[in-house]
C-alpha cells in the first residue's frame, strides 16, 4: 500500500526535491526511482529529517556538498530549531556524499563501524562512478568525510527532543546498513534495507539476513516506512522485496546447480515477474552475476 502525502507545503531543496510532513513533525523528499543521471544531478535516495522539542535529526545528507548545504537550508526554512545529528543509513554515494555540508556546521555524523569502513575503502570509487553518470558540473563537490559517532549495535538515541531507534539487524543490503524508527510517531526510514518497485543493487549484501529483516518489517502493524527508493509506504510492501530475493537467490542456485556457465546465466535466470521493476534491465542481470560469483565461492569453499 503507498500512502498519500499529508497535506502542506513543499519545502524544496533541490530542483524538483521537496520535503513534506508525513507525520507530525516527520519530514521526507522522495527521490526519482531511477539511476543518477544529469537530469536528476545523482538525487536518487529518499532523505528525511525528524523535528524534536529543541533540535532536528536528519536523514542521510545528499549526494554531494551542494545538495547538503540546500537541505539544511531547506530544514532551516521550516523550522529555527537546529539541526543536532546526522544519520547515515548506509555508505552510498546519494546518501553520504552531503556529509561535508553538515560536518562543516559542527553537526555530529552517525553511522555504524562497519558504514565507515566501507566508506573510506570503497567511497573514492563511488565518487568516481557518480560523477561518470552525472557529470562533473552538475555534481559539483564532493569528498568523503567520515562519521564522527560510531555504532556497533542497535542503540537508542535522544537528541533535541528526538527519541529514535537506531536498528541494526546484521548484514543486509550492506554489512553496517541501519533502520531507524522514531520513537513518537512510529515511522520507519529503512534506507537500502528496503526499496519499492525497484530492483536492489545485491553485490554486497547477505541475501539470507536481509530477507529476514525484510520478513519481520512486512509482519509491523500498519505505519509508514520511507525506502531508500520508490513511495512512503505500508511495512507490508517488504514483503515484495523479499520475494524478489528468495527467487534471485532460488533461480541463480538452479543454474548453477545445473552447471550453466556464468556467461549464459543471466540469460537462464531472468524473473519476468518483476520485469516492470525500476532498473530490472540492468539490475537485474548484475545481481545475477555477482549471486553467482557468491554460490560459487561457497562450492569452493567446500
Amino acid at each position: 500500500m503507498v500512502l498519500g502525502w499529508i497535506a502542506g507545503t513543499g519545502i524544496a531543496f533541490a530542483d524538483d526535491a521537496n520535503f513534506r510532513q508525513i507525520a507530525p513533525g516527520v519530514y521526507a523528499a522522495i527521490a526519482p526511482n531511477e539511476a543518477p543521471s544529469p537530469g536528476n544531478r545523482g538525487f536518487v535516495s529518499n532523505l528525511g529529517f525528524i523535528v524534536g522539542r529543541s533540535g532536528v535529526v536528519a536523514i542521510g545528507t545528499g549526494a554531494n556538498e551542494k545538495a547538503g548545504r540546500l537541505m539544511l537550508e531547506s530544514i532551516h526554512r521550516l523550522t529555527r530549531k537546529p539541526v543536532v545529528l546526522a544519520v547515515n543509513l548506509q555508505a552510498t554515494p546519494d546518501h553520504v556524499l552531503g556529509n561535508a555540508s553538515f560536518a562543516r556546521r559542527g553537526i555530529p555524523i552517525l553511522a555504524h563501524r562497519e558504514t565507515d569502513r566501507f566508506m573510506v575503502y570503497n567511497c573514492p570509487n563511488c565518487i568516481r562512478n557518480a560523477r561518470s553518470a552525472i557529470g562533473d558540473r552538475r555534481m559539483g563537490k564532493a569528498s568523503i568525510v567520515r562519521p564522527t559517532r560510531i555504532v556497533d549495535a542497535s542503540v537508542v538515541e535522544s537528541a533535541g527532543g528526538v527519541d529514535i531507534e537506531i536498528r541494526h539487524d546484521g548484514h543486509t543490503f550492506q554489512p553496517g546498513s541501519l533502520v531507524v524508527v522514531d520513537r513518537r510517531s512510529g515511522i520507519v526510514f529503512a534506507g537500502e534495507v528496503l526499496s519499492v518497485d525497484r530492483v536492489p543493487d545485491v553485490r554486497n549484501a547477505d541475501l539470507e539476513t536481509w530477507r529476514a529483516v525484510l520478513e519481520r518489517l512486512a509482519a509491523l502493524p500498519d505505519g509508514q516506512v520511507v525506502p531508500a527508493h520508490g513511495a512512503v509506504s505500508a511495512p507490508r510492501v517488504a514483503a515484495c522485496l523479499a520475494s524478489y530475493l528468495t527467487d534471485l537467490s532460488r533461480k541463480v542456485g538452479e543454474i548453477y546447480e545445473r552447471g550453466v556457465a556464468m556467461q549464459d546465466a543471466a540469460r537462464e535466470a531472468a524473473l519476468p515477474d518483476y520485469q516492470g521493476w525500476q532498473l530490472y534491465s540492468t539490475m537485474h542481470a548484475s545481481n545475477i552475476h555477482f549471486t553467482f560469483l557468491k554460490a560459487e565461492a561457497r562450492d569452493l569453499a567446500h
